[in-house]
């Protein structure tokens, strides 16, 4: 082996090595679309996540959740009051739908809401609006603080 093909071939090597790492590096970076900077996940803002609306049929308001994939609510920390000019709030109790069983570091054995929600509130003379009240989190280990929206009704 002559001298001067040595270092062509230890060369070489290093060409492949750092072929092999270029390739790895822009592989691992399309895996983590969605996350930013050192492996953070992107988060949706608190509105995008649970989205909130309402519908008024006869005697009744419909509250709907679009829940985005990923997050959920809890089913302990909803809270419905009614809302009057003569009266103070009044914690209203609501049927609420069985949720999915799931551990919480926090709050321990705990109900969440997947996907949507759908809540029905009976209307009463005295109801000038809702307060409605909630919480979730996602699945990535972000929790938010809790919501408080008003319903005209």
């Amino acid at each position: 082996m002559n001298l001067f093909q040595m270092p062509t071939k230890w060369l070489n090597l290093v060409y492949l090595f750092l072929l092999m790492t270029f390739a790895g590096a822009v592989s691992a970076e399309s895996s983590l679309q969605g996350f930013k900077g050192f492996g953070d996940p992107e988060f949706l803002e608190v509105d995008q996540a649970f989205q909130v609306s309402s519908v008024t049929e006869g005697n009744d308001v419909i509250v709907r959740w679009r829940i985005a994939p990923g997050y959920y609510l809890y089913k302990h920390r909803l809270l419905f009051s009614s809302q009057s000019d003569t009266h103070p709030d009044k914690t209203l109790v609501i049927a609420l739908p069985k949720g999915q069983q799931k551990y919480d570091e926090y709050f321990g054995d705990v109900e969440t809401y997947y996907d949507e929600l759908e809540v029905i509130v009976r209307k009463t003379s005295a109801n000038v609006g809702l307060l409605v009240q909630y919480q979730g989190c996602a699945d990535a280990g972000l929790c938010y603080p809790p919501q408080k929206r008003k319903i005209g009704l």
